[in-house]
């Protein structure tokens, strides 16, 4: 006589049991993609108060006035610094007239100072401008003193860089904190 066979397969409470799971994997994974997006929009935003915090330096360092560029409104924008005024922020030879290059360290070579949107995946950044920084205390001495918004894709997630009217440069995430930075006033 011939034992029976035990059937192949899963039960439905195996079923259950794995799909339970696999909600639970998903749901502490969904997180970590925002996050994600959330250290692009901060790494963006950090790159704009580097600029600005590097051209009030230079200004007084070197002894003259220090120009912070913005170019864009949306998905294609770039921002730098130069020693002159009219820098365009997406040429890329620190040698061209026009470049956003500063000369650090007095040894005499211009080094180009710009970032692009091709950095920062998915955010975008709205405020064109461009503030000359004074050598005596590094204020703002010509151009209204504005602030730069950058928002990230999918999420709308945004941060905006304000510059006041002495030149202090501020982060502050709108609607919510980000990366240590406060929620904007």
């Amino acid at each position: 006589m011939a034992a029976p066979q035990k059937p192949f397969g899963f039960t439905l409470i195996e079923l259950m049991i794995t799909i339970a799971v696999l909600v639970i994997l998903v749901t502490l994974a969904a997180p970590a993609f925002n996050l994600a997006e959330q250290r692009r929009l901060v790494g963006a935003a950090e790159s704009a108060l580097d600029q600005v915090q590097t051209a009030r330096t230079e200004a007084i360092k070197q002894g003259r006035d220090i120009y912070f560029v913005s170019e864009g409104d949306g998905a294609n924008w770039c921002h730098g610094i130069s020693d002159t005024s009219g820098c365009s922020c997406t040429q890329t030879d620190p040698d061209e007239a026009d470049a956003c290059a500063i000369v650090i360290a007095d040894d005499g070579e211009r080094v180009l100072r710009a970032a692009t949107h091709n950095s920062f995946r998915n955010i975008s950044m709205d405020g064109s401008q461009e503030i000359r920084i004074s050598h005596v205390r590094g204020t703002v001495v010509a151009g209204t003193p504005t602030r730069l918004e950058f928002e990230s894709a999918p999420s709308g997630f945004e941060m905006h860089l304000e510059l006041n009217a002495i030149g202090r440069p501020r982060l502050c995430g709108q609607g919510r904190s980000f990366g240590g930075y406060a929620q904007c006033n």
